[in-house]
């Protein structure tokens, strides 16, 4: 099934980066129709080292495609990679005031189901004929990926109509 994937990059986060992807050679069973995309914002004064970053973005999108099993499994390996690559980042530098730190929000189409996952300041809005569905949790951890171990991701789900 084929769908219309429009993303819009916030104004207030120029230096946002964002990374897509179909299924890959020898991805799981279960992964081969999936499409996968993620956009990283960084939500500390601390740039984000976008070459290192891009690396590791691909390598964990690799990951997520040989993952099998449930999609929200393959989405939180994704997640806790990334996590732990900024945190190696951050233990580098002294002061907490100098750590980077990033919102996440990930989207897996699987089949006719668009599995969200959020991180830190992240929303997302599905358009549709009859109006817009925002997918937000006021009471998600704001400071996002890079400041602790445990990722605390929000899961959303919703139906596309192709």
């Amino acid at each position: 099934m084929n769908y219309d994937l429009t993303i819009y990059k916030p104004e207030d986060s120029p230096k946002a980066m964002f990374y897509a992807s179909p299924a890959q050679k020898g991805s799981a069973r279960g992964r081969t129709e999936d499409i996968f995309f993620v956009q990283i914002s960084p939500t500390s004064s601390k740039e984000l080292d976008t070459q290192s970053l891009s690396e590791t973005i691909e390598n964990q999108a690799k990951l997520f495609y040989k993952t099998s099993g449930s999609v929200t499994k393959a989405i939180r390996i994704f997640a806790d990679g990334l996590n732990r690559a900024i945190l190696q980042s951050n233990s580098r530098l002294d002061e907490p005031e100098t750590w980077q730190m990033a919102s996440l929000c990930l989207g897996v189409i699987h089949a006719d189901t668009l599995f969200i996952a959020q991180v830190g300041q992240s929303s997302t809005h599905v358009l549709r004929p009859e109006g817009d569905e925002q997918f937000f949790d006021p009471e998600l951890d704001r400071r996002g990926l890079g400041v602790s171990t445990v990722v605390n991701l929000r899961y959303f789900q919703t139906t596309l109509q192709g």
